[in-house]
Parts: structure tokens; C-alpha cells; sequence
């Protein structure tokens, strides 16, 4: 089970995270500060008005001026009023209160604006960035000092009896704010690191989804595509040697559902890896075979490749020189680009009669694959008659993944002559220095 911030802490901090998340989500709970401060106010107004001046000498003295009603309760209003400001504009909360405070602080009815500019000292501690949050106190301390001085009484009384409570106050707001900080910076912290997870578990199941499509997508187009080209190229073959007319339409009809049934799988195959059709880099279903280590082709499997292309009336041979190198994943991407060029040979070429495949294996562990047709690639007045002018699904594929793979890769006509010639040269892929003939 995934632990989450809140469950991973112990029960008291737990209910103090859920009661925070609850405070900061509910516009209800939001108020309830505002609220008591109000309460507050009316409370301390309706002491003065029902027992008398008595009840608070100096807010009884201002209350028998015309003026001072008004004044203390927009006073009130505006000290109490800042602190709905407070969640997104925390320190301008606290330099309203402070202003409130001072404007108080005159008449010597301090008590009165002293609950909200605390209330937004907290909220500008806990939510304004560093330099602001400075800012915050110091304004706070200043009209915590300036609000004792103000009341222009000689003698001063003893700062033990103003000052020195306020203080304290402001100092625990002070020491409860910066620990609710801490405790909101590392929930934060813990959350984001929670969405980054979730991110990348999210990445990696389409990742695992795109590579799953790719496989199967090279799979359609490799191996199903190569056999449906062999049947192509067999029925043709046979529609060309056969005496039975009564055999042409069935011959021709099975190298036409041939051909339906080739377009159709390449459709799906660029369906299935839609990335890889628009010329992204998906990663192919190859090199997922590659790093997993299973289904690997090895030195041995293009024989069967090549019976089929014999079996189709085209002349195909395999030249090999040099050593092969016990290296199982450059033996399956050399069968892959082998069975590829070989395919595309079948498929798009003109005329092809013969087909030859050269393995050429280096001394450092690389190689050199070559597959070369004797098709025709123009007509007689030079023009281009080969749709292989432009690269295909398959040779874009092969390509990309060559590359990946550390190696180079070139597809083109013949340089001395008709033909279609590809050639792709593979790094070794393992370190091993063992070889065998």
C-alpha cells in the first residue's frame, strides 16, 4: 500500500495535517477567523455601552466624543476586514492591521485591533515568501513599539504592563507560525514528490503500452508482411509458368488477395505504432526484443528466408567472410535488416531475378550487411521507375533502429548499374572477444 504524506506522519501531526488540508479547503472554515475577531469587538463595544465608562476608561472616554463611535468601529471593521485578504495577499493583511493598530493606538484602544494583527502576523509567517515574511515582523514589532509610545502619557507606564504581554503574544504567533511553515513546506514537498511519482508510474505504463504496440506493429510488418510478399511473389511466379488457362483467374486472384491482405497489415502495423508512421522515435518492437533477450534470430535463421525466395523463381545467395562473433543480438538485427532489404526487393522491385546477401564480419566485432537486387530502377530515357525512390515503413524502421544501435544504415540504387542496394553497417554488441567460423 503507497503511503501517503498524511499516513506516513504519527496520529497528532496526522489530525494537525487533516485539520490543516480541511482549514485551507473549506471557505466556510476560512471565516471563522474573521468571525471570532468580530465577535470580539462586539463583545468589548457592548461592555463599554451596557456597564459604563468604568468597564474600559479610555474607549469610554473616546466614546463620548461625537466622532468616536465611527471611528472606533471602522477601526474595528477594517482590522477585521483585512484578515479576509489574508490567505492570498498575507502581508498586506499585516500591514493593514499594523496600520489599524497605530490609528488605535492614539486613544489608547489597542485591545481593540490587537487580536486581527496577530491573526495576520501568523498568516504572513506561514504563507509570504522570506523577504516579505521579514518585512511582516519587523512591521509588526514596530507598531507593537510605536503603539506603547503613542498614547503620549507622562510618566509612560511600565512597559511590563503593555508591552511586555503583546510581546509574548507575538513572539508564541511568531514560534506556532514558523513550525505550522515547516510542517506546510515538507507536506508540499511530500506531495510533490508524491505527483512526480504518480507522474512517472504513469509514464512508464504508456511507455510499457507504446512498446507492447511497437512490437506487435514490427512483428506484423517483419514477419507476416515477408511471408504475405513470398505468396505475392510465388502466385506471379506461377501465373507466369502456367499453361492452364482455367488456372489464371484463381492464380491471379489469390496474388490480388495477397496484395489486399499486405496493404491491410501495413495499415495496422502503422496503426498499432502511430508515432512511429508520423516519423517519431518511438522505440520498435525490435529493440524491445533486443534488451529483454528473448525471441532473438540467430546466424543460422535466414536459410528459410532465402528457400522462400528461391521457392518464387528468384535466384538468392548468402556470402559470408570472416568470423562470426557469439553475439546474439547483432546475429537477430542482422537477420532483421537481411530479411527487410530481401522483402523490399520482392515487393517493390522490377524485374528482380536474382538476390544476393553478403555478410562481412570485421575484425573489431562489427559488420558489414549487404543485400543487393538486380531489378530496374529506370526506363530507358532515365526516368525513375522504382517506388523505392522514397523510403518505406520498413526501411525508415530498420534505419532508425540501426542508428540506435550504433550503426549506419544507406538504401539506394546500384552505383555501377539497375539494382536496388542497401547497406548498413552494425557495431559490435557485446564485449566478448570470442568468435566462431
Amino acid at each position: 500500500m503507497t503511503n501517503t504524506p498524511l499516513a506516513s506522519a504519527g496520529p497528532v501531526a496526522a489530525a494537525f495535517g487533516r485539520l490543516a488540508v480541511f482549514w485551507r479547503a473549506n471557505p466556510v472554515a476560512r471565516m471563522t477567523v474573521p468571525a471570532l475577531c468580530l465577535a470580539y469587538d462586539v463583545m468589548m463595544l457592548t461592555r463599554v455601552v451596557f456597564v459604563g465608562p468604568e468597564a474600559d476608561p479610555h474607549a469610554g472616554l473616546l466614546l463620548r466624543q461625537p466622532w468616536g463611535p465611527p471611528l472606533l468601529i471602522v477601526l474595528c471593521m477594517a482590522s477585521t476586514g483585512a484578515l479576509l485578504a489574508r490567505p492570498r495577499h498575507p502581508f498586506v493583511a499585516a500591514c493593514v492591521t499594523c496600520v489599524a493598530y497605530l490609528c488605535a493606538a492614539p486613544f489608547d484602544v489597542q485591545t481593540y485591533t490587537a487580536m486581527p494583527i496577530l491573526f495576520a502576523l501568523y498568516s504572513c509567517v506561514v504563507l509570504c515568501p522570506v523577504p516579505y515574511l521579514v518585512g511582516g515582523v519587523a512591521a509588526n514589532a514596530t507598531a507593537l513599539v510605536l503603539g506603547w509610545l503613542l498614547p503620549f502619557r507622562f510618566p509612560w507606564e511600565p512597559w511590563t504592563t503593555f508591552l511586555m504581554p503583546m510581546a509574548f503574544l507575538e513572539a508564541m504567533t511568531v514560534a506556532l507560525a514558523a513550525w505550522s511553515r515547516g510542517r506546510r513546506r515538507r507536506r508540499e514537498a511530500a506531495a510533490m514528490i508524491e505527483r512526480e511519482r504518480i507522474r512517472a508510474v504513469e509514464a512508464a505504463a504508456q511507455r510499457d503500452a507504446m512498446e507492447a504496440r511497437a512490437r506487435m506493429s514490427a512483428e506484423l510488418h517483419d514477419s507476416v508482411g515477408h511471408d504475405l510478399t513470398a505468396i505475392i511473389a510465388l502466385a506471379e511466379g506461377l501465373k507466369a509458368v502456367n499453361t492452364d488457362g482455367t488456372m489464371d483467374e484463381a492464380i491471379g486472384m489469390i496474388a490480388t488477395l495477397g496484395h489486399q491482405a499486405l496493404d491491410e497489415t501495413r495499415k495496422v502495423a502503422r496503426s498499432l505504432n502511430p508515432v512511429r508512421s508520423a516519423g517519431g522515435g518511438a522505440v520498435s518492437g525490435d529493440a524491445v526484443a533486443d534488451d529483454s533477450g528473448r525471441g532473438l534470430h540467430g546466424w543460422g535463421d535466414p536459410v528459410r528466408l532465402l528457400e522462400t525466395v528461391r521457392a518464387a523463381g528468384v535466384d538468392a545467395v548468402l556470402t559470408e567472410t570472416g568470423i562470426r562473433p557469439h553475439d546474439a543480438v547483432q546475429a537477430d538485427l542482422c537477420f532483421t535488416v537481411s530479411r527487410e532489404a530481401v522483402t523490399n526487393a520482392m515487393r517493390h522491385g522490377r524485374e528482380v531475378t536474382s538476390i544476393v546477401v553478403s555478410w562481412d564480419h570485421h575484425a573489431d566485432g562489427s559488420m558489414t550487411v549487404t543485400v543487393r537486387d538486380d531489378g530496374k530502377t529506370t526506363h530507358g530515357d532515365g526516368h525513375d521507375v522504382s517506388p523505392r525512390s522514397h523510403d518505406g515503413t520498413g526501411l525508415t524502421v530498420l534505419r532508425e533502429r540501426v542508428a540506435r544501435a550504433g550503426g549506419t544504415f544507406v538504401a539506394g540504387p546500384s552505383a555501377d548499374g539497375d539494382g536496388w542496394t542497401v547497406t548498413a553497417r552494425l557495431s559490435a554488441m557485446t564485449d566478448g572477444e570470442e568468435r566462431e567460423r
